[in-house]
C-alpha cells in the first residue's frame, strides 16, 4: 500500500448569538479546525485533524509534507516521521509549532488507516483500552 495523496479540508461553524463564546479578545462566535486526509493506491484513506491557522497548515501539509510522503507506505509511521521531522525540511518549523501540528494531523490520519487495515480500533493500535469513561472536558 502507497500513499497517493495528502489534502486538507477546513471547516468553520458559526456559533449562534445566544451560545457566544467569549475570548480575551471579546466575542469569537465561529470555530474552525483543519482535516489532513490521506489517500492509498488501495483505497483506504485516514482523517486526522489539525487546530490552529488553516491557512498556514494548507500550506505545510500541501508545499511541505504531501511531496515527501507520496509513494510511502502508511503504515510505516515512524519511517514518515522520520522523514518528514528529522529529514524533510520540518528544521525551519522547529519542535513546536504549527508545523507539528500540521504533521500530527498527518499521524492521526496515518494511525486511522492503520487501524482500518488491521480491522482494529486505533486504541487498540495504541495499547488497548485503559478505563471504562472518560471525563467530559470542554473548553474556549
Amino acid at each position: 500500500m502507497k500513499i497517493t495523496d495528502v489534502k486538507t479540508i477546513r471547516l468553520r461553524a458559526t456559533i449562534p448569538t445566544e451560545g457566544q463564546v467569549f475570548s480575551r479578545s471579546g466575542v469569537r462566535n465561529t470555530r474552525s479546525t483543519t482535516l489532513v486526509q490521506v489517500e492509498t493506491d488501495e483505497g483506504v484513506s485516514g482523517i486526522g485533524s489539525a487546530s490552529g491557522n488553516g491557512e498556514l497548515i494548507e500550506v505545510i501539509v500541501g508545499k511541505v509534507l504531501k511531496p515527501l510522503l507520496i509513494g510511502m507506505d502508511p503504515t510505516e509511521i515512524d519511517e514518515i516521521w522520520d522523514k518528514a521531522y528529522f529529514r524533510g525540511g520540518h528544521k525551519e518549523f522547529g519542535t513546536r509549532g504549527i508545523g507539528v501540528v500540521a504533521l500530527s494531523g498527518v499521524d492521526i490520519a496515518l494511525w486511522d488507516i492503520l487501524g482500518k487495515v488491521r480491522g482494529v480500533p486505533v486504541y487498540q493500535l495504541l495499547g488497548g483500552k485503559c478505563r471504562d469513561k472518560v471525563p467530559v472536558y470542554a473548553t474556549a
